[in-house]
């Protein structure tokens, strides 16, 4: 028999480089490739992650769980060896040919960018220990997707398709951590503008959440491995669920809320800085907080706690049926749990606090009162929004005619719009909030863009565009990370150029014919 000569033989090359996998090309495997080499590109290989899962049938919620003791001393500072993720490239991908950054990159810039504002995981030294007795691949290519976004958007879609990948996987089980994932990629592509496709893993995780009982008060000590902080995490992760839900149906108006009255014996969230050193007090119940004014005792509950407490009220708005009337006491009743959370805010929930810092959970609090309060008044607010309707990234157009005077309806509306404006102004980066803002941001610009087409006076006028050029302005800076709000912008702005050109038409026109009817007196 014959034996291959060396040119014969055929080089097996193990993976393809970033550049040619995302250009769907051949590779040698060699590094750098001979293609990158010919065309004088930056050659990255990403380690194969093959071999590494572990066989046999995945973990389920009621196998047995990994134990990480309470004890400080069991929690390491330096990552352990994790897990190179491997890639898997989409139709139509092409990105530039630089380094991936490595899973230790993406953790501590995931904890910096993206766990303030959806802080259910848990804190970065558990998470590590977790890690390094535990292999989560689908949580990691997760949290690798979302964090791009951040620090290495040319590998977004890559990440994306990995973040897919791992947890389609059938080695991928049905728990905690799958619904945790399955959250962050919803979240990331959301704020990419992919709200159906969003929506998709976001239902994903709450259809697993029920099927593993997250919603029962005793999923969380059960699930914890006797570690009362990933007991946190699972009670924050169902309630990340719940805050999601409101947040989606509300600023999308693309789905119902599913979880309104579901799981409310699951304990509250402790505050953020307990969360952090592990220091974690008994849970606090959704009844104690509701009865709270009504109680002798002087309960301090977290800033979580009120901003749970702000979709709630979000959820009863969009339970009201419709079609209803301005006047149906229905909307006043509706308000008052509006008016009742900003008059019962403790003093101490404020949006910055003492040293300079925003808490982010009572800003989305208040983030999430004032479109609440905008979804409810703005359809009786005689504001005709005919000059919006192109504005339609967030949520269809809805048609609302000007009426024959300035109702409650419409202050209500003026109030919030101001109030979201001013949210835009607090001292600190805008795309340090969650990506949701970008909704809110929009649904204010609505009603001033509805202002503006109806006024008149040059002074008011000047008073608007000041707000509109706030609006364009927050939405330009936010697209700097998530690309939903490019697309708010564009048409954001578009609107008020087309209302700025018709009133320099108008006024044109005023002082045409004023000057013609003056010179026929004459």
């Amino acid at each position: 028999m014959n034996t291959p000569t060396d040119e014969e033989t055929k080089h097996v090359a193990p993976a393809a480089c970033v550049a040619c996998r995302s250009r769907h090309l051949k590779c040698n495997g060699i590094k750098p490739c001979s293609r990158c080499v010919s065309k004088g590109l930056q050659c990255s290989f990403v380690q194969s992650q093959r071999g590494y899962r572990r066989r046999g049938r995945a973990r389920g919620v009621n196998s047995p769980i990994v134990s990480i003791a309470n004890s400080p001393s069991t929690i390491i500072t330096e990552s352990p060896t994790i897990p190179s993720l491997t890639h898997t490239p989409l139709p139509n991908t092409d990105i530039a040919c630089q380094p991936i950054a490595t899973t230790s990159h993406y953790l501590p810039a995931y904890y910096h960018y993206i766990h303030p504002a959806h802080p259910f995981l848990p804190p970065l030294p558990t998470l590590l220990t977790l890690l390094s007795l535990r292999p989560l691949p689908h949580l990691l290519a997760a949290i690798t997707y979302i964090s791009s976004f951040h620090i290495q958007p040319s590998h977004t879609p890559l990440l994306l398709a990995e973040a897919i990948h791992q947890i389609s996987s059938p080695l991928c089980s049905h728990d905690g951590y799958t619904v945790q994932a399955n959250l962050l990629i919803a979240i990331g592509l959301d704020g990419s503008g992919e709200i159906k496709r969003a929506l998709t893993f976001f239902n994903q995780a709450v259809d697993i959440a029920l099927e593993i009982g997250m919603q029962h008060e005793w999923f969380a000590e059960k699930n914890g491995g006797g570690n009362s902080v990933m007991e946190e995490s699972w009670r924050r992760t169902w309630w990340e669920c719940v805050v999601l839900d409101g947040m989606v149906a509300g600023v999308h108006q693309a789905s119902s809320v599913r979880l309104d009255g579901v799981g409310e014996g699951v304990g509250l969230p402790c505050e953020e800085g307990n969360y952090i050193s592990g220091n974690i007090p008994s849970p606090r119940s959704l009844e104690e907080f509701n009865d709270e004014d009504f109680s002798e005792s002087d309960t301090i509950f977290s800033s979580f706690a009120y901003r749970i407490a702000a979709i709630s009220n979000l959820a009863r708005i969009l339970a009201i049926p419709k079609p209803i009337f301005p006047d149906d006491p229905l909307i006043a009743k509706t308000d008052a749990y509006l008016v009742n959370w900003n008059l019962h805010l403790p003093s101490t929930r404020r949006i910055v606090v003492e040293d300079g810092r925003v808490d982010e959970m009572i800003f989305q609090a208040h983030m999430i009162t004032y479109a609440s309060t905008l979804l409810l008044h703005k359809p009786h607010a005689h504001l005709d929004t005919a000059a919006a309707q192109t504005i339609t990234s967030c949520a269809p157009h809805q048609p609302t005619t000007s009426g024959p005077a300035y109702n409650v309806h419409a202050a209500k509306v003026v109030q919030a719009a101001s109030d979201i404006a001013s949210l835009i102004a607090l001292p600190v980066p805008l795309t340090s909030h969650t990506h949701f803002f970008t909704c809110v941001v929009t649904l204010g610009a609505i009603v001033d863009l509805s202002r503006w087409a109806g006024f008149g006076g040059a002074e008011r006028n000047e008073e608007i565009k000041q707000q509109i050029r706030l609006y364009t302005g927050a939405l330009k800076t936010i697209a700097d990370v998530w690309p939903s709000a490019r697309k708010a912008q564009g048409q954001v702005k578009g609107a008020a150029q087309e209302i700025f050109a018709s009133q320099k038409l108008a006024v044109r026109e005023r002082e045409f014919w004023g000057g013609f009817l003056e010179d026929r007196v004459l």
